[in-house]
């Protein structure tokens, strides 16, 4: 709602712009609400003011290079785990506190800093290679993940095969496209990973129903046997 145009027709490029958001609203909307780890003091915590800082003057944007996000991650999955099925509610100074605790103990122990930015600690996997990868859970352009290695995380799920298409009064419809890894699952294929570049960057190609265009820009053509 905060992206929503309010006073002007929504636009096919603000649409794009909407769809492909990587920033938290204003005010979080999650189960167990953070604002105490907002409001902390950073001077009366001098082994976590930079954290503090850094988290606190945060835009709520998760782009990879973000290191509010990367925080925002940590506390995300560690409270996930130590508050899962107890009600809703705001939580404690003292569980604030040891979430910035256990946020630097994780980055110190498998980063060797505690600057670290959401792509240091968020990759996107694929066959041997990965990369920094934005998005946290709920941001438009959403990604979930789960343990990978070295402290790393994978994306498992979010943002994937992405479409738009415009229907037009007359004729076949627009469509843009863009796999997060490419249109093969075979290793050493070409297109195994060969839209990851694009996923990245958040671009799209075009696609076409038109059969005479595909036959004529086909690769191959063949009979499923």
């Amino acid at each position: 709602m905060e992206l929503f145009p309010q006073n002007e027709k929504l636009s096919y490029e603000k649409f794009k712009e909407i769809k492909f958001d990587r920033h938290l609203p204003t005010q979080l909307q999650y189960t167990y609400k953070i604002d105490s780890m907002f409001l902390m003091n950073e001077t009366l915590y001098p082994e976590y003011a930079s954290l503090i800082t850094t988290f606190k003057t945060w835009d709520k944007n998760s782009d990879a290079g973000s290191k509010g996000a990367a925080i925002f991650l940590l506390t995300y999955e560690h409270l996930k785990k130590i508050l899962q099925g107890q009600p809703a509610r705001q939580i404690t100074m003292a569980e604030a506190t040891e979430t910035f605790k256990y946020v630097k103990e994780y980055m110190q122990t498998y980063f060797g800093r505690t600057d670290i930015a959401l792509g240091d600690l968020q990759k996107l996997v694929r066959g041997d290679k990965e990369w920094p990868l934005g998005g946290v859970p709920d941001v438009l352009a959403t990604e979930w993940t789960e343990p990978y290695k070295n402290g790393k995380l994978k994306s498992v799920g979010g943002d994937g095969l992405v479409m738009f298409v415009r229907f037009t009064r007359e004729g076949l419809p627009k469509i843009e496209t863009m796999n997060m890894y490419g249109a093969s699952a075979r290793p050493g294929n070409k297109h195994f990973d060969d839209q990851v570049d694009m996923y990245l960057q958040q671009k799209t190609k075009p696609m076409t129903l038109d059969k005479a265009t595909v036959y004529k820009t086909a690769e191959s053509i063949y009979h499923p046997e």
